[in-house]
């Protein structure tokens, strides 16, 4: 059989965990030479989420099988870790009239109703694990930036540089404190937001404040936005409520 392999590598805080897009040809490599299967393509999607649809290296793979042909992944989960993703993936691929093989805990999944079950039993497992993975970064980060550790290059809003702090050799802070003007702005959010959303429960308003609403609000204030400048976007104010602790009741 001709096989095109496709990797996909995303490089999560535990590094060392993480299957190597080189770790992964080479094992799939092997793998069809046991089996006299000839290689006529390999494609790679390097820093790219299983949850992504947009990844070039592996709509390439799947545009350059033919009729009779097989995409091969190692494991399932280099293929998506998102279950209505996989199935999209998968079906583009029998469109082509081509089969998708996994190399290290699968084989070939037939086109039958018992290996579509398994596969998306395998997904919903993979999906879960990266929505938990998601959540126990995204809380691990909240934590350190809470202590006041600087996270990423651009600060959280309600935050700024502690210009008396470590530095790193560079010279840039690599700590925070709050930033009180923003902070009483955030306090302000949270509390127009959940009193809003408390009287409309109530019946007493017809709906609470969006977060459009509350980013113009911002704006007839002259308040500065994240960044500098007078624009505020409504996901803005939407983020900054959440990082606070609120759960949206409307996405906007």
């Amino acid at each position: 059989m001709q096989v095109i392999l496709y990797a996909r590598f995303s490089p999560r805080r535990n590094a060392e965990d993480c299957e190597s897009i080189e770790h992964q040809l080479a094992d799939m490599r092997d793998w069809c030479q046991q089996r006299n299967h000839e290689i006529i393509g390999e494609y790679t999607d390097e820093v790219l989420s299983g949850g992504d649809y947009n990844r070039p290296g592996l709509w390439d793979a799947i545009a350059a099988c033919q009729p009779g042909q097989a995409v091969a992944v190692r494991q399932l989960d280099r293929l998506a870790r998102d279950v209505y993703l996989c199935e999209v993936i998968v079906r583009s691929i029998r469109g082509r009239r081509g089969t998708l093989i996994v190399t290290h805990g699968g084989g070939t999944l037939e086109d039958n109703p018992d290996a579509d079950m398994l596969r998306q039993i395998l997904q919903a497992v993979a999906e879960r694990q990266r929505k938990v993975t998601s959540a126990l970064t995204k809380a691990a980060m909240l934590r350190k930036q809470a202590d006041g550790i600087r996270m990423s290059k651009q600060l959280p809003y309600g935050w700024k540089l502690d210009v008396q702090g470590p530095k790193n050799a560079a010279g840039v802070p690599t700590r925070m404190m709050r930033n009180p003007r923003q902070q009483k702005i955030i306090e302000a959010l949270v509390v127009e937001y959940a009193v809003s959303h408390r009287l409309a429960n109530l019946g007493a308003l017809r709906r609470g404040r969006g977060f459009r609403e509350l980013a113009r609000l911002l704006e007839q204030q002259a308040v500065p936005a994240p960044g500098g400048g007078r624009h505020w976007r409504g996901q803005s104010v939407k983020q900054i409520l959440i990082k606070a602790g609120i759960t949206p009741q409307i996405i906007m």
